[in-house]
């Protein structure tokens, strides 16, 4: 297990079995979804061909050249370690062995963990964290804080964070090496009052065993074979837009422009995000502004390199057969008092349902929850904030365009000169 025994025990909840029953049931490897590295570097080499045999053809050639960089800063971030702030949750920590987690949402991927932190974000909680709110508020600062205190080591230094191959690179030893007592801490900072591990599954029982009293909504109303063919349907939008929203704002990491941002923030005496980070919220798939878009120039390689960190930890945890799913849904109450778990099934159960087991009165909302989307979310959920970003990044396209094709032709210009100069020599 990626955990330890706390060393007060008496003052953690007894510890379900949930996440060591999938592990001793042997799940996917967490690279296992990834493409091997001759298929992402076949992008580059093709495009690195299409420059080569295009190069007497300025257009073709500049395309080409832009594009293989783009690829590159997509999957690489190149600036991201020159402009990253250690901006984290501070919050008083809660007593020891407390991280203040009211509520785990436990369900693997296309269970409905988007559903039901959107509605228990409508219901009245405030901090509702997904994975991109986990990993932006919590876990990014605190497996940096990790490697930067605990083993000396520089920003430069630190393991890269981004692109798809970090996946074969699993950080695990931040959870290994850390007390729960550090753990809790650290994760009370940001006032969390609900969290759904999608995409970071072993989780659940480290911040379970230090959430005394927190209540757990299990999504086990699927069974395997839909959740499969549901799987298997939403793999292809997925891939569709990791492979094409990285590219389209990558504009602003092909040159150091997340700098000028950071400047002009300064300039303007811009603090939102700098409090978003530091009191925990409001989380980012549920309120974006213009200005703490995360999408978008300095805010954008901020939060996709925290992400990044959490979704390429190695707690990924995905049932590769129906015994796996079935049995972690099986064992998931174990050592869990009665109370306080609910099996909550999204084709019956409404927001009253969830509002009752919660004890919240009156309940604000009334009716089934509404399906979230699950592609493209920051574009359909914040159009707004979508137009600003893809506005934004199209400028920035065309003027990193400009600024290579200037650099291309002064590079001409001293190979012509240098050309001409060896030409009249060898005629002298």
């Amino acid at each position: 297990p990626v955990w330890r025994k706390p060393t007060r025990a008496k003052r953690s909840p007894k510890l379900p079995k949930f996440a060591s029953a999938v592990l001793a049931h042997g799940a996917a490897a967490p690279g296992a979804m990834v493409p091997e590295w001759w298929l992402l570097h076949g992008v580059e080499l093709t495009l690195l061909i299409v420059m080569l045999a295009g190069w007497g053809k300025r257009s073709c050639g500049q395309l080409a050249l832009y594009f293989l960089w783009l690829n590159y800063s997509a999957r690489n971030s190149p600036w991201s370690w020159f402009d990253e702030v250690d901006w984290e949750c501070e919050h008083p920590p809660l007593p020891a062995n407390q991280s203040g987690v009211k509520v785990i949402l436990m369900g693997f991927s296309k269970t409905g963990t988007r559903t039901m932190s959107r509605g228990l974000w409508q219901v009245g909680l405030d901090h509702v964290y997904h994975s991109e709110d986990f990993g932006t508020f919590f876990y990014g600062p605190y497996r940096d804080k990790y490697h930067l205190k605990k083993k000396g080591l520089s920003w430069s230094e630190l393991p890269k964070p981004i692109g798809p191959l970090a996946w074969r690179f699993p950080d695990r030893e931040v959870m290994e090496k850390q007390s729960p007592e550090e753990f809790a801490a650290a994760l009370s900072k940001c006032r969390i009052d609900a969290v759904a591990f999608d995409g970071f599954e072993e989780l659940i029982q480290p911040v379970y065993q230090v959430s005394p009293g927190a209540k757990l909504v299990v999504l086990s109303w699927r069974p395997y074979e839909e959740w499969q063919k549901s799987i298997n349907s939403y793999a292809p939008a997925v891939n569709l837009e990791n492979a094409l929203l990285p590219h389209v704002f990558a504009a602003q990491q092909a040159l150091p422009w997340p700098m000028v941002d950071r400047w002009f923030a300064k300039l303007l005496n811009d603090r939102e995000l700098e409090r978003a980070l530091k009191s925990g919220g409001p989380p980012i798939t549920q309120a974006l502004s213009p200005s703490r878009a995360s999408l978008s120039g300095r805010e954008g390689a901020l939060a996709r390199r925290r992400m990044t960190l959490l979704w390429a930890a190695g707690h990924h945890l995905h049932p590769s057969s129906k015994d796996q799913y079935d049995h972690f849904h099986s064992t998931v109450g174990d050592g869990v008092p009665q109370g306080d778990i609910m099996h909550w099934d999204m084709l019956k159960h409404t927001y009253e349902d969830l509002c009752d087991f919660l004890g919240i009165s009156p309940c604000p909302k009334s009716g089934k929850i509404p399906k979230a989307r699950n592609n493209f979310i920051f574009l359909q959920d914040f159009p707004l904030v979508a137009m600003y970003n893809v506005t934004s990044e199209l400028v920035l396209h065309w003027v990193n365009y400009m600024i290579l094709g200037a650099v291309i032709g002064a590079v001409r210009a001293m190979w012509k000169l240098m050309c001409g100069q060896r030409a009249r020599s060898k005629v002298d």
